[in-house]
């Protein structure tokens, strides 16, 4: 988190990142679209070769079996054989040798005959330079003889078939019907081929026909058993069954192409397709290991990440070169910025360029000046106006009573005046008339210098109704105060709606009573340990469309009664703890702890818990306080 905070504040870091990063993404982008691209043109390429050499297989194999089956054709038609016949038939002897039958045996690489009169009728020569026939008694093979036969007496035709095992020995038959010279059926002539020889054309020339180290033809029956050697497994003919994708798809009748897992688990490049050969439903297979085909873009693919790694080292060098070129003046006028923000004002940078960067160095240099120029306007101008507000203070004390007068009429007695700014909204009064001493504390709207403002006129009116027309009872000071504010701003054309909150006291101490009334503002007082609050009429003096009487209240006076008239600046006092307001309830508490102190003492007390309460916070409105004890 902070290491993105620290980029985000950096302005060469967040050019440096997006410059590398759109570097770097577009040299993996066009790495990978190369990759892919090549990839796909070799397995394109791959499957081309795979195709070839299956078909080329397919032929190589189709035409050694058909001419095998043409030959056992042309045997079962010779006089050759005809005089074969006949003279086993006549000498009826196990052993047979003739040169041009000897000949045509090696020739066409012929392991055995097999002559079928029916199905219970049938002889095995074994080949090796001569015939020698013996009868058949392995059973296997019975069944074997007993199924061409079968199969040639129904279909009439040259037929192949699947291999039988004689001696140790896999072999593949072709079977061909024989006649009489008046078409009568004689037998069924069979030739055996060993399945060596299908193995020598389905592993020969491997690496030149496209399939590598580990590229392999090979043969698979409708029972997905394997009919051609493998080149990873030994002495599988007949034995391993293979059922994956493409056995099935070619089995099906279709030409297969793509990638699978072969008979090992290993994925191959496989494509495959049927062999159209009678009497055999096999399917043949070219595939290669996808490791061997991917191996040199593999190990392209290591170069070109490595020359990518040269290539965006030396980017990032020119990068991080090119923006701390570009940062460098921006650096120097954020550190001049941060001077002048602190008060350094009028600092200049020279610009070292033409560019935009000197442009914005030059209009930086103009703005500064400019600053410092206005600064001092302002400075002057402030001196001015906090003069007239100073000035305005000393007015606004010297409107109010000094302590000297104050103590002269209530010698236990205090006023806490904090205003917020220097001059305040809030006000207090004293003096006394005929016997009665008169106390107010008032809250005109708002603070500073137009509550103060409101502050002055307030106090001036409250003096006129006391002083000029003789009015002593709080409610009726009140009342007067009321017509008198609407009066001095009935002839302005402007809507004036600002007033007064206040709270007023007459004390008559040879009376022992005093009076009351109130504008919002209670006055709070304590007696032998309680606190009652005496409230004021919910009603402001001044802007009112509709005004009631104020109320008059009176009550005695007791020896050690202590009076309280405040305006609402501390109990909407933010602070403490939770920074909420100090509210009513706390102050009532306040008043209650320090009742019994001196006036002295309570006004420090007080200060003081406002001072903690409010704490770092600004203070929010004007206090005033005045306290009196009996």
């Amino acid at each position: 988190m902070k290491f993105v905070q620290h980029i985000q504040q950096k302005i060469r870091l967040k050019i440096l990142i997006a410059f590398i990063g759109l570097g770097v993404l577009t040299i993996l982008v066009v790495g990978f679209y190369s990759f892919n691209l090549t990839k796909k043109a070799i397995l394109n390429r791959t499957f081309e070769q795979l195709t070839t050499s299956r078909v080329i297989k397919t032929k190589f194999i189709t035409d050694f079996l058909e001419g095998k089956l043409k030959s056992t054709q042309i045997a079962a038609t010779s006089v050759e054989i005809d005089l074969m016949f006949k003279g086993v038939k006549k000498k009826n002897d196990s052993v047979f040798e003739r040169k041009p039958i000897n000949s045509f045996m090696t020739n066409e690489s012929f392991h055995d005959m097999i002559i079928i009169y029916d199905s219970n009728n049938f002889s095995l020569a074994h080949f090796d330079g001569k015939l020698t026939f013996n009868p058949i008694t392995h059973n296997p093979l019975k069944k074997y003889v007993q199924h061409i036969y079968k199969q040639v007496i129904s279909s009439k035709k040259n037929t192949l078939f699947d291999y039988i095992q004689i001696r140790d020995q896999l072999y593949l038959t072709t079977a061909a019907p024989v006649y009489h010279s008046d078409g009568s059926f004689r037998a069924i002539l069979c030739f055996t081929i060993p399945s060596s020889s299908i193995d020598n054309i389905m592993i020969t020339n491997t690496v030149l026909q496209g399939l590598g180290n580990t590229g392999e033809t090979y043969l698979v029956d409708k029972n997905h058993r394997l009919k051609s050697q493998s080149r990873f497994i030994p002495n599988a003919v007949n034995q391993l069954l293979i059922n994956t994708p493409a056995v099935y798809e070619a089995l099906e009748g279709n030409t297969f192409t793509s990638i699978i897992k072969d008979y090992r688990g290993i994925e191959v490049l496989s494509s495959s397709s049927s062999l159209e050969l009678q009497g055999l439903d096999w399917v043949i297979l070219a595939e290669i290991d996808k490791k061997e085909i991917l191996a040199p873009i593999l190990k392209l693919r290591f170069k070109v990440l490595s020359l990518s790694a040269i290539v965006i080292f030396i980017f990032i060098a020119l990068v991080t070169w090119i923006t701390r070129q570009f940062s460098k003046p921006l650096i120097k006028l954020k550190s001049i910025a941060t001077e002048i923000a602190h008060g350094d004002y009028g600092k200049t940078l020279q610009p070292t360029t033409r560019d935009e960067i000197g442009q914005l160095t030059e209009a930086f240099n103009a703005m500064s000046q400019e600053i410092l120029n206005q600064r001092e306007e302002l400075i002057e101008k402030n001196k001015e106006i906090q003069d007239s507000i100073n000035y305005a203070k000393r007015i606004q004390l010297g409107l109010l009573p000094s302590k000297k007068n104050i103590y002269k009429l209530l010698e236990d007695s205090f006023v806490l005046y904090l205003p917020k700014n220097t001059v305040s909204g809030d006000f207090y009064y004293c003096s006394k008339i005929k016997n009665k001493v008169i106390v107010a504390v008032g809250d005109c709207t708002g603070h500073g210098v137009p509550g103060a403002f409101v502050s002055a006129l307030s106090h001036g009116l409250i003096q006129r109704t006391i002083n000029a027309y003789g009015i002593t009872q709080p409610a009726t000071i009140l009342d007067k105060l009321h017509v008198l504010f609407d009066e001095m701003f009935s002839f302005s054309e402007l809507s004036i709606k600002d007033g007064m909150d206040i709270s007023i006291c007459s004390f008559d101490f040879e009376k022992k009573e005093v009076e009351f009334a109130g504008a919002n503002n209670p006055v709070f007082r304590i007696r032998k340990g309680e606190l009652d609050l005496f409230e004021a009429d919910r009603q402001p003096i001044g802007g009112l469309k509709s005004y009631t009487p104020f109320t008059h209240q009176i009550f005695n006076l007791q020896e050690g009664d202590c009076y309280y008239l405040l305006s609402d600046g501390l109990v909407d006092q933010f602070g403490g703890a939770k920074n909420k307001k100090f509210m009513r309830k706390n102050l009532k508490q306040l008043l209650l702890d320090i009742h019994e102190l001196p006036m002295k003492d309570q006004k420090l007390k007080v200060n003081k818990t406002f001072q903690n309460w409010k704490g770092t916070n600004e203070q929010v409105d004007d206090i005033c306080i005045f306290g009196i004890k009996i």
